[in-house]
């Protein structure tokens, strides 16, 4: 019998090639970031550990990285166990919270297992023991939920029902739902973008028709709490070709919302966040009207989100339900669309 033939050189170099490159892909096909791997439960039910007692007493012009353990549960099983850092974040909500909003950083778990910094995550949850607070953080939710159904430039979130057990010197166990916000990296990288902090933005060096679509989104559910200038709840991302793109978050001082404690800007001329006023740049009533088809064609499918949350009340739904369709009614009257967001707005015509 004749000896197997041996590849010629140059053939085990394109194997060796062929061989590296598939292993590569596979390896960045199969990464998941923590983000994504939460989806896979739902109900995501989750526990806590930390020291709480600290991160409260930290002076809010310091927030360290502290300590933590994150259990999923299923039942009374533990679906799996990380390792995190936690870390208070927010201004506002401070002020008012018994709880700090939390930001988490997920830690390596196995040797050579690098996480993105896609995995450090925003954990927005009830602050305080009241019904009240319980019942924002699902209507604050609902609101990322309706701007998703206008656009892929949003950031996702992730429902939650979280057990914080305080580890520090005032022991203690709180129930309380939540959500995670998707990350600034892991936003760029879905959108295939990076993410971009100019020293200066203005309306007219980003992306025109996002900005506007942003625009009427933050005057449907009632919100002033934004400012492009300054990069007030506001992220930027920038793509390979084209305008960067404005894409908001945080939107609890939303009318839709109705938080106890939310205020119109200083700026608007409101006295309630229930009332609306626009923030947008100034267009004619042609590009405003034509603006706001994309709206109008997808009413049904931002308007029903109010029926797809489980963990809203039936009266929350009511109530927003309510608020959004006074919007879509007001957009059907052209004289109401020239008197609230044409005559109404910031800067020139255009």
């Amino acid at each position: 019998m004749a000896p197997p033939k041996l590849l010629r050189p140059c053939c085990m170099v394109w194997l060796v090639v062929f061989a590296t490159t598939f292993y590569l892909s596979a390896q960045t096909t199969s990464y998941q970031s923590i983000f994504q791997e939460l989806q896979r439960y739902d109900p995501l039910i989750i526990t806590l550990e930390t020291d709480l007692s600290a991160i409260q007493d930290e002076p809010d012009s310091i927030a360290h990285w502290h300590p933590g353990i994150l259990f999923v549960m299923q039942a009374d099983t533990i679906a799996h166990r990380y390792n995190v850092g936690v870390k208070a974040r927010g201004n506002m909500r401070r002020k008012y919270c018994e709880f700090p909003p939390l930001k988490l950083r997920f830690n390596p778990e196995t040797p050579g297992d690098t996480l993105k910094d896609s995995d450090d995550l925003k954990l927005v949850y009830a602050c305080n023991e009241n019904g009240e607070s319980k019942d924002l953080v699902i209507r604050e939710a609902l609101m990322y939920r309706l701007y998703n159904q206008l656009t892929d430039q949003s950031f996702r979130i992730k429902t939650a029902q979280v057990s914080v057990k305080n580890t520090g010197k005032r022991q203690r166990t709180t129930e309380r739902p939540a959500f995670f916000i998707e990350s600034t990296d892991e936003v760029a990288e879905r959108l295939n973008m990076i993410p971009y902090n100019p020293r200066v933005v203005s309306s007219r060096s980003i992306d025109s028709a996002a900005y506007d679509r942003m625009a009427i989104f933050q005057f449907m559910i009632g919100n002033t709490d934004w400012s492009l200038r300054s990069k007030h709840n506001i992220k930027m991302f920038k793509p390979e070709e084209g305008l960067p793109v404005a894409i908001p978050y945080d939107f609890d001082y939303a009318g839709a919302v109705d938080a106890s404690y939310a205020v119109p800007h200083e700026r608007v001329p409101i006295k309630n966040v229930r009332e609306r006023y626009y923030l947008g740049r100034c267009r004619n009533t042609d590009v405003m009207q034509q603006n706001l088809v994309e709206f109008r064609l997808k009413k049904a499918a931002v308007v029903s989100q109010c029926d797809t949350m489980p963990e809203l009340s039936k009266n929350d739904s009511r109530a927003v339900r309510q608020y959004l369709e006074s919007f879509f009614e007001l957009i059907n009257y052209p004289n109401q669309v020239q008197k609230n967001m044409v005559d109404i707005c910031e800067g020139q015509k255009n």
